[in-house]
């Protein structure tokens, strides 16, 4: 059967179009095989962006990116009961540096705020090429409270207008416990993170205290007047001996003055020095003295009186009936019981 013209008639299914039809699915595997093999763009036409702690990074989240060598940078991050203020520096092509203070809620005393610093390094151990992404260790809130801390390995590759970023972190960052910090190695803080937040101090105006608490051997604390208790490891009062000893401390520990203290200790020491014979410890008259005080559970020595090896013989001396002593002797003395309190001074 011929054609127009006496040609012969072409098969069926073999025309131009036919043919580009059937070989069509072939091509498009064949440029979609390409496409996924072609190179990404390099790493450094991938934009930077920066995150809330400073630094690039991805909001929260740090990637391998990293500003051009020299930029300086500063900002702020608003977020609910946190506010970051940061200045960051592109220090090397491998090294970025943000030092950062965080005000945030302060959770200590329940109310207001408190702030915290921290310093954040990033190193690039890699950078990217047409084939490997780009990898970057770095270390979050090396300073200061540790509230902040972490430590990440991160890498980023960028796909035409894709940025991929995959990485895993420790710390702060870290949502499990599924294997250990591999840098607990270099030291152990990576493994133990305590939080060294402190407590600080509080002014209070216009609060009386009503109380000093006492433990089993010791004042440890003090009751105010509308029932606050606050504790301490340490009681200071700057209020009169009567106020103090009298009014305000309750339930003191009950027992003779020890023997084993500091304070008698440092006696014992000054004794030597400057009279060269040793204590001995006894319980006289004058003990009475010291009653009420030492009824509250403070410690009480007497250290009195001079020595007059000259007088003394004759039956002149302290609570005679001719109390006198040699004027070198009051020296002697006075010089002693000075030694004492700085003694006890310098070892606070």
């Amino acid at each position: 059967m011929g054609g127009p013209g006496g040609l012969p008639a072409p098969r069926r299914g073999l025309t131009a179009k036919g043919r580009q039809r059937g070989q069509s699915p072939l091509l498009l595997a064949l440029l979609t095989a390409l496409s996924l093999c072609a190179p990404g763009a390099r790493s450094e036409e991938a934009p930077a962006t920066g995150s809330d702690y400073g630094g690039v990074g991805l909001i929260e989240m740090r990637n391998a990116r990293f500003r051009p060598d020299g930029t300086l940078e500063a900002g702020a991050s608003l977020r609910r009961q946190r506010r970051f203020w940061f200045a960051s520096f592109q220090a090397l092509p491998w090294l970025e540096t943000t030092f950062r203070v965080a005000e945030r809620l302060d959770a200590t005393q329940g109310s207001g705020t408190t702030s915290d610093r921290a310093l954040d390094l990033k190193i690039r151990l890699l950078p990217e090429t047409d084939w490997t992404p780009a990898v970057a260790l770095g270390f979050q809130d090396m300073i200061g409270t540790g509230l902040y801390a972490d430590e990440y390995l991160v890498a980023s590759k960028r796909w035409w207008d894709l940025d991929f970023t995959l990485g895993i972190g420790w710390g702060r960052l870290g949502t499990g416990a599924d294997f250990d910090n591999p840098l607990i190695g270099l030291s152990r803080s990576f493994a133990d993170r305590p939080r060294s937040v402190g407590q600080g101090g509080t002014v209070r105006t216009g609060t009386r205290v009503a109380a000093i608490l006492c433990g089993r051997d010791r004042a440890v604390g003090v009751r105010l007047a509308d029932g606050t208790e606050i504790t301490g490891a340490a009681i200071v009062s700057a209020a009169d001996p009567r106020r103090t000893f009298v009014e305000w401390l309750q339930s003191p520990p009950a027992g003779a003055s020890s023997l084993s203290t500091e304070a008698f200790t440092v006696i014992e020491q000054q004794v030597k020095q400057h009279y060269g014979v040793d204590v001995l410890p006894t319980m006289s008259t004058g003990a009475s003295d010291m009653a009420q005080i030492r009824s509250k559970g403070i410690q009480c020595y007497g250290i009195g009186p001079a020595i007059d090896s000259e007088d003394g013989p004759k039956g002149f001396g302290a609570h005679s009936d001719q109390e006198r002593i040699l004027e070198a002797e009051l020296h002697r003395f006075v010089r002693y019981q000075y030694d004492i309190v700085m003694a006890l001074a310098g070892a606070k």
